[in-house]
């Protein structure tokens, strides 16, 4: 058997990403401020909770963007710092917890890890491994093909299909014998949890560990799902998942009394 987690888009170093209290920001009367201080503590307590609860495990896969990046498009005014290799070094401190015996590092978004640089491999080598574009990982008879990027729709029931094609796709590469055939597909990217499949393959979109955005909030209607994956494949090959999401209501919108 084997037991992992599947975690995808910390964006360690924005306000709103994992970060953990050596990180988190200080006393301020700003009230946005106020509001990620609030985020970041209690979704760091939810966080290391369910890690503790889930305990040792054999595997643990990061499925792009574990850092934040430079922000360029907010002028950086949604992070906690600029700095590309302070932020590896707070999504090193976030994962640190975590009791695995094997890592898989998958590369997300140029715009957060690197358009040049690919600060995910500084990461990876951090855990004595490297990262990769597409990963494929197999037990028992199940391969499990694991991407961080998937397009996007903003009509939710159209999601499935677009996950649906991923296994067409492979089909196609691996007839060419330029893929291994598969029979489990993790995409991640959305910040939405979605899932889908039949008789023959699983598919699913990963929730993430990143919270609101200023881009989210102005130009966004989805809801998002904070969260992670927790995964199991039987010594008949069988996979099996529990998705641990958070309802961050403590965050929640309010009317203002007019």
């Amino acid at each position: 058997m084997r037991h992992g987690i599947i975690l995808a888009d910390l964006h360690c170093g924005h306000r709103y990403g994992l970060c953990p209290p050596q990180w988190q920001l200080g006393d301020t009367e700003d009230h946005e401020y106020q509001k990620s201080q609030i985020w970041e503590s209690k979704t760091w307590e939810w966080y290391t909770k369910v890690i503790a609860e889930i305990g040792e495990i054999d595997h643990c896969i990061i499925n792009g963007d574990a850092i934040d990046g430079s922000g360029e498009s907010s002028g950086g005014t949604e992070l906690i710092t600029s700095d590309r290799h302070h932020q590896v070094k707070i999504a090193q401190d976030c994962l640190s917890i975590i009791q695995a015996e094997k890592w898989t590092f998958v590369r997300g978004t140029p715009y957060h890890t690197g358009d040049i640089e690919d600060f995910e491999d500084i990461l990876a080598e951090g855990f004595d491994t490297h990262a990769q574009d597409h990963a494929w990982l197999e037990y028992n008879g199940c391969v499990i093909d694991i991407k961080h990027h998937i397009g996007s729709t903003s009509v939710p029931r159209n999601v499935p299909p677009s996950l649906s094609r991923e296994s067409v796709w492979n089909l196609l590469w691996a007839e060419h014998k330029l893929q291994p055939k598969s029979n489990v597909f993790i995409r991640s990217h959305l910040h939405k949890y979605y899932f889908t499949g039949d008789d023959s393959f699983t598919a699913m979109i990963t929730p993430a560990l990143q919270g609101w955005t200023k881009y989210g909030a102005r130009r966004m209607s989805k809801t998002i799902s904070y969260g992670f994956i927790e995964f199991c494949i039987n010594d008949q090959g069988s996979f099996a998942w529990k998705a641990h999401i958070l309802n961050p209501i403590f965050a929640a919108a309010k009317a203002e009394q007019m």
